[in-house]
């Protein structure tokens, strides 16, 4: 009689050691388990179908504290709340033809107003604007260029400059007529505002000229502004329709800014990458299971692993974080490898023993130890205050758990008809590795002495590469969209959002005083609030300036008249009645409050400033080393912002914090490996540690980054179940099948995730690629040696476990 039926038959006997489970226990935990699976299934699929279950904002990542600038205590301001700029969009159309582009401008704009919850600017003559409500206040408003000239030049001068504009063949813009505005006040004051003035066109679709020799073109402008979040899937749609006009009109050249289109290819990334690991996992499995079980049963078992884990998993960090980020499931998705191996032990040993149960138990010291390890290295993730970090411990850790709990309930009522028809795992085991291994053990001191030579260069590879937290690790787009950002930038004039300055004060207009000064002491080109709306004092010294240089009754303006009319017109030289009859008191209206949103939406620092706050943007095309354009800020009520340094800082110290937490964890891992495990503890530390060392010497050669860091907790959760399962379980055909395919899987899913564009998605499958395979290759060699020089360290329940099946 074979072993399984003795088995069996020692099941039946109702024996105290191993009882059967009754018929209504094994039915109560099924059915349990499946409600569990349902409502997993149903609450997700719901989540899913109203569309507020995933997340694309990469800043989402990071605790909101960074993002705002910690808490406010009323002294440090808070930082830049820019929600309202990532809503916003632009896109440049060009054509060879202009006529040609001005059409399909027409024809983009149209399907862009069809898009759900998209809102194109209805007038784009922003000039038209701007000329209409700074009509009133033209004669008090100066720029600092057009200040100086007033102060140092004389009235005969600054009418004779007048003239030349008046007949010179390129006219300068003249936004109001020369009775309104002789000395053309105005027309600097919007030119100042809008610098390319000159080559803009407006209309319903405005158009800029662009004259450089090398890359003549007239851009077609298109600006919107989404009703909400970029980040929202169903936000995006516009990407994916902008993308698919390019293809049709292939000769035009679009150009694009704005966050929706940098969320939207991110989405597409992200959701590639789970699509890689996910299927790269899945075609493994296929492989293997139909290499190594030549049956669908196996697959059912393995489909409802992974099935229950991934759906406690999904559903575990819904209702804990209210939504998921893409990030976070493709990190997630190291899920597979773990879950799956999980299986692997178990259908193995179900196959040797033909009972489920008995497998079950046999297993089940392993699997807990194995489960319980690998989910308290994610949990203890969850001391950082990082959200990443966080969704990635909940998802992982709550889906091991479904994986073993899964596991528990395969063993209650897997079954599979018929026997094994190969036994490759003994094969393969017995006719290659094994002899391999036992002549590594017998060439044991060769093997340490090797492992003793390659820590030290290991340890000193990875220390020389230092470590990165550049935050373009953060980056999912491609570097064709950056070079669009960057081109619509420098097209229109763009303004650093990231780094900026932060002016407080009591009321507004000391606010609008302390802008002006800084702005003065600056030396670089930056919009600022006080360059649309200037204080009132500095409006009431502009206006008396212009008052007695130019319409003073010694001013520029009775100047003005004899040199134009003195030659055509003698009889009117001393003529000056219609510019004497304008109107140029002082109007106290220019205020910030005044300005309508319609003109405020265009320019930020107007947009974003307050009673008690204004904000400092520099120019992009034109920024100074950071030295120079930080130095006004040892006044107590000018505050430099640096965005990217912040979350850089942030990412360095979170880095740092999960090297602290990880380190906690292995001593404390190391400790419970001792006490379980006595001086075996020591063959677990060893193989872990190879393992980490190497994957993270081989991956970061540009630097240390918080992500392999988090690799390293997949390749320790691996390492750990295959040196666990091989000391519960001895190292056999099944157990080192088992191993492997479960590596396997991970090796050829996160092999094929070290090949992605994304930075951190690389930086994650290559660290989890070099250290599964060296402990793939390490493990069953410091296994063997063990066993063959301490016999009695590494035998472990296996034979107590056949002595308890000798007896009767």
């Amino acid at each position: 009689m074979g072993t399984a039926p003795r088995l069996a038959c020692r099941f039946r006997q109702s024996g105290r050691n191993s009882p059967l489970p009754s018929r209504l226990t094994r039915n109560t935990v099924i059915s349990l388990w499946l409600l569990v699976l349902v409502f997993c299934i149903g609450y997700s699929g719901l989540r899913i179908h109203t569309g507020d279950a995933f997340e694309s904002n990469i800043l989402g990542l990071i605790p909101q504290t960074v993002l705002t600038g910690g808490e406010d205590d009323g002294r440090q301001p808070r930082m830049l709340d820019n929600s309202t700029l990532q809503k916003q969009f632009v896109i440049l159309l060009s054509h060879a033809d202009p006529r040609q582009g001005l059409v399909l401008a027409g024809d983009l704009r149209s399907r862009l107003v069809a898009q759900p919850g998209v809102e194109l600017d209805q007038s784009d003559d922003l000039f038209s604007q701007l000329k209409d409500f700074y009509r009133p206040y033209r004669h008090q408003l100066l720029t600092p260029e057009k200040r100086i000239q007033l102060e140092e030049m004389d009235s005969v001068s600054l009418a004779r400059q007048v003239v030349a504009e008046l007949y010179s063949p390129v006219q300068a813009v003249r936004p109001y007529s020369l009775v309104e505005d002789p000395f053309n006040l105005g027309g600097s004051w919007l030119h100042g505002l809008i610098p390319k003035t000159t080559s803009f066109a407006p209309g319903a679709i405005p158009s800029l000229r662009v004259s450089s020799l090398a890359d003549a073109a007239t851009w077609y402008l298109i600006r919107g502004e989404l009703a909400g979040s970029p980040f929202d899937l169903t936000n995006q749609g516009i990407s994916p329709m902008v993308e698919a006009f390019r293809q049709q009109h292939q000769d035009a050249r679009i150009l694009v800014s704005g966050l929706v289109f940098h969320g939207a290819e991110g989405a597409r990334l992200s959701r590639r990458e789970i699509s890689t690991v996910g299927a790269g996992s899945l075609l493994g499995i296929l492989i293997l299971v139909v290499m190594v079980f030549r049956s669908s049963t196996p697959l059912i078992a393995i489909a409802f692993t992974l099935v229950s884990s991934l759906m406690v998993a999904l559903t575990t960090s819904l209702i804990v974080f209210g939504s998921i980020h893409l990030t976070t499931l493709a990190f997630g998705s190291t899920l597979l490898g773990l879950a799956v191996d999980y299986c692997f032990h178990f259908l193995l040993r179900y196959r040797r023993k033909r009972n489920a149960l008995a497998a079950g138990r046999l297993m089940l010291r392993g699997l807990v130890l194995s489960v319980g390890s690998s989910t308290l290295a994610y949990l203890i993730l969850l001391m950082s205050p990082f959200p990443g970090l966080q969704q990635f411990a909940v998802f992982v850790a709550s889906g091991l758990l479904a994986a073993g709990a899964a596991v528990g309930v395969l063993a209650y009522c897997y079954r599979e008809s018929g026997a094994p028809r190969m036994d490759v795992g003994d094969w393969l085991f017995t006719r290659y590795f094994g002899p391999f291994y036992g002549r590594a053990a017998r060439r044991w001191m060769l093997v340490c002495i090797l492992i003793a030579l390659l820590a030290p260069a290991l340890v000193y590879m990875t220390l020389k590469a230092g470590f990165s937290d550049d935050i373009r690790l953060l980056s999912t787009s491609s570097s064709e969209l950056l070079a669009s950002e960057r081109k619509v930038q420098q097209i229109l004039g763009g303004i650093d959002t990231q780094r900026y300055w932060i002016v407080t004060g009591d009321d507004s207009q000391q606010v609008l005083e302390r802008t002006e000064q800084a702005v003065a002491e600056l030396a670089i080109p930056v919009m600022a609030a006080s360059q649309l709306v200037p204080s009132l004092a500095r409006q009431q010294q502009d206006h008396q300036l212009i008052f007695r240089k130019l319409y003073s009754p010694d001013g520029a303006l009775s100047e003005l008249c004899k040199q134009l009319y003195s030659s055509s017109e003698p009889h009117r030289a001393n003529d000056c009645a219609p510019w004497e009859n304008q109107r140029r008191q002082f109007s106290p209206g220019l205020i910030q409050e005044n300005v309508p949103a319609a003109i405020s939406r265009h320019f930020p620092a107007l947009a974003l400033g307050d009673h008690h706050h204004s904000l400092i943007f520099p120019y992009l095309a034109r920024q100074e080393s950071k030295a120079e354009a930080a130095s006004p800020a040892s006044e107590s009520w000018l505050h430099h912002v640096d965005q990217v340094e912040i979350i850089t800082d942030t990412l360095a110290a979170f880095r740092v914090e999960v090297s602290e937490l990880f380190a906690l964890f292995l001593a404390v891992f190391g400790g419970a490996c001792l006490w379980f495990y006595r001086t075996k503890g020591l063959l677990i530390l060893s193989c872990v540690l190879i393992s980490l060392l190497v994957g993270l010497a081989l991956s970061s050669s540009a630097g240390i980054t918080l992500f392999h860091l988090l690799a390293l907790l997949l390749v320790m959760g691996i390492s750990v179940d295959t040196v666990i399962f091989y000391l519960e379980l001895g190292l056999d055909g099944d157990s080192w099948l088992a191993s492997t395919m479960g590596m396997l899987t991970s090796v050829l899913a996160f092999g094929l995730l070290s090949l992605s564009q994304v930075p951190l998605l690389h930086q994650f499958g290559s660290v989890v690629f070099f250290g599964l395979l060296c402990a793939w290759l390490i493990t069953p060699v410091l296994y063997q040696i063990v066993e063959s020089r301490f016999p009695r360290v590494a035998r472990t329940n296996v034979a107590t476990s056949q002595t308890t099946g000798s007896r009767k």
